[in-house]
């Protein structure tokens, strides 16, 4: 159990933050296909919860 703890501290932030680099640079995908399921994962892992992806109208 302490290793499972130790791992989220270690690797947490890291996979936030490159899950974060993902969604903010790249466009989401308009497709209801496999790559829109991973990407609406890929947002989760990043944090990205209601309106935080709208960019200027």
């Amino acid at each position: 159990m302490e290793q499972i703890i130790e791992g989220i501290f270690n690797y947490g932030p890291t996979l936030v933050t490159l899950a974060s680099i993902v969604t903010a640079t790249t466009p989401t995908p308009k497709d209801e296909g496999v790559l829109r399921g991973a990407y609406r994962i890929i947002e989760s892992l990043a944090l990205v919860v209601g309106r935080a992806k709208e960019g200027n109208k």
